[in-house]
């Protein structure tokens, strides 16, 4: 009977271990993988890195890192392979991932136009660090900013707070000229950086729109460049300034703890200074498209506070 028992007792740890193992974090997995609902994926062996950003596989597959956008030559206009920041992340990232393998963790579009995997990354467990969330870590060492393309946005803010570790320190990219914060109040500045991503502050000078988009105009403190050459400017014509522009039909952009255009209306936060992320464009002044929340945040959410002048 005591060998009967002691079987059974045996079989019945074998089933709680089973059952564990099933339910418990496995290689990458991680509470904050879980926590963002990210979609579990494959685990694979890192070849090769690529850039700040991208590595091959063992499999010949490429994966994009999402969440985050490492420097490159073209933000400053160096040549391809000669701008240090972009070097520094490569090799940052490298040591990160060289002789490792990664879980991968999806959160939105699975491949870009190139072809691609899009992923969110954790170091596989290797009995001293456990696994870690490779976009935080590149992030904490100031490698890279974030960047959440639409539908890739969960659980951003822990990125944020990442990317903020480093800002702070003034550690990595944030310790380089070419990756300041841009002042939203000169626009002619800001024209020479299209194409380019930025992080731009300033101060909300109006809102407006039309029955498609919402706009929010910062203030300027440049004098509008002549129409032509050697045309006067007349009276106090100002170049246009910074518009932050987003479609009406992109509900919930602006969450708890920014922007909000409920009841009281968007013009509640005219003189509220603001910190915007995107690509500049321009189109008659220079130009941020939000295509999600995680692009913009209130800094000072004092309402109808005097705009500088």
């Amino acid at each position: 009977m005591r060998r009967v028992a002691s079987c059974v007792a045996t079989v019945a740890g074998i089933v709680v271990f089973v059952l564990v193992a099933a339910i418990a974090p496995t290689h990458g997995e991680t509470t904050a993988a879980r926590d963002c609902g990210f979609e579990a994926g494959p685990t694979r062996a890192v070849a090769e890195v690529l850039d700040g950003d991208t590595f091959r596989l063992d499999d010949g597959k490429e994966v994009r890192l999402i969440g985050l956008i490492a420097p490159r030559a073209e933000d400053a206009g160096a040549p391809r392979g000669g701008w240090l920041p972009e070097q520094d992340s490569r090799k940052a990232l490298s040591a990160l991932l060289q002789r490792r393998s990664v879980s991968l963790a999806f959160a939105g579009p699975r491949a870009d136009r190139y072809g691609r995997v899009l992923a969110h990354a954790f170091l596989v467990a290797d009995g001293s660090d456990g696994a870690q969330w490779v976009q935080v870590l590149h992030l904490e060492a100031g490698q890279a900013r974030v960047f959440a393309a639409p539908g890739q946005d969960a659980c951003v803010s822990k990125l944020i707070a990442a990317e903020k570790v480093a800002r702070d320190a003034q550690r990595g990219l944030w310790a380089n000229a070419g990756y300041q914060i841009r002042p939203a109040d000169r626009p002619g500045e800001l024209e020479r950086f299209r194409g380019t991503y930025q992080i731009v502050s300033g101060r909300i000078a109006k809102t407006g729109g039309t029955r498609g988009l919402v706009t929010l105009d910062l203030v300027s403190s440049e004098a509008e460049r002549p129409s032509a050459a050697g045309a006067p400017t007349t009276g106090a014509r100002f170049r246009r300034s910074l518009r932050v522009v987003w479609k009406r039909d992109l509900k919930g952009i602006l969450a708890t703890g920014s922007l909000a255009t409920g009841s009281g209306g968007a013009n509640d936060f005219t003189g509220a200074d603001i910190e915007v992320r995107g690509w500049i464009d321009v189109r008659g002044g220079p130009e941020i498209e939000l295509l999600g929340a995680s692009q913009i945040t209130i800094t000072s959410a004092q309402k109808n506070k005097r705009p500088v002048d």
